[in-house]
């Protein structure tokens, strides 16, 4: 990735964020939480050999995506980390729907024509009940080779000509997402983010039961509908794909 003017071109774009790129690293994620000082800095890699995903999940880097990490200082409490998540989520495809119809699969995960694009990852430190610092990962395909159940951004746009402007287009989605997600209230928020769920409103059997998929709430759960009354499923207890195994309408690609 060439980017010898993208810290000028991310001022130019309102970015408050500190840029630094590098070709290879094991995991952005990792070495920015090396940094002494990583509030507002962003580390982008043009490859990387150990990426990580969700509950440790590895995620392939190869060269020809976008993988880039941001710190910050934070001051939430515990039980509101979810805001983190969401909201970056949230920014991201708000981002990327200026040209593409990107959806939200719970929890963590980008989704264009019912394939991954993308994933985000969010590591926090605690200082007694509050967290205090965050790093966010993300890795979106862009012209990288990607296996059946993925999608690559440049298969179905020209709208981003190369690594840099999609970068920049991506961080303001992050920066725009987390300033709002991190002080407004959650009534404001969820239906936002509702909108753009993966599979909203599909239906499918589980606990013995059918289940109708209709939102998240702000612990970071799912939520379901079942014939009686509404559950929350937490990230780590259930996947979604897992979930919607059992649909009744299933969609075109499955992970």
């Amino acid at each position: 990735m060439v980017c010898l003017n993208l810290q000028q071109q991310a001022q130019q774009a309102g970015l408050r964020y500190n840029i630094r790129t590098i070709a290879v690293t094991d995991s952005t994620n990792a070495q920015l939480w090396q940094q002494v000082d990583r509030h507002d800095q962003v580390l982008i890699a043009a490859q990387q050999r150990a990426g990580r995903g969700q509950q440790g999940r590895s995620w392939l880097s190869p060269l020809g995506g976008l993988y880039l990490s941001l710190g910050l200082s934070v001051d939430l409490p515990a039980t509101e980390s979810a805001r983190l998540m969401f909201g970056s989520a949230w920014g991201v495809a708000q981002a990327l729907r200026s040209q593409v119809p990107v959806q939200l699969k719970w929890p963590n995960d980008l989704v264009l024509c019912d394939r991954k694009l993308g994933g985000i990852l969010v590591e926090t430190r605690l200082q007694g009940d509050r967290l205090r610092e965050a790093v966010i990962g993300l890795g979106l395909n862009w012209n990288n080779p990607v296996p059946e159940t993925g999608i690559a951004l440049s298969r179905v746009t020209t709208a981003w000509a190369d690594l840099p402007n999609l970068a920049i287009a991506v961080l303001q989605g992050l920066q725009a997402g987390l300033d709002r997600w991190l002080v407004a209230e959650w009534e404001t928020l969820l239906p936002q983010y509702d909108q753009w769920l993966y599979r909203r409103g599909d239906r499918f059997e589980w606990e013995q039961q059918t289940m109708t998929l209709i939102g998240i709430d702000p612990s970071g759960g799912l939520r379901l509908r079942g014939c009686d009354r509404d559950y929350c499923v937490q990230p780590g207890e259930l996947s979604l794909w897992h979930l919607l195994r059992h649909a009744e309408t299933e969609p075109s690609i499955r992970q």
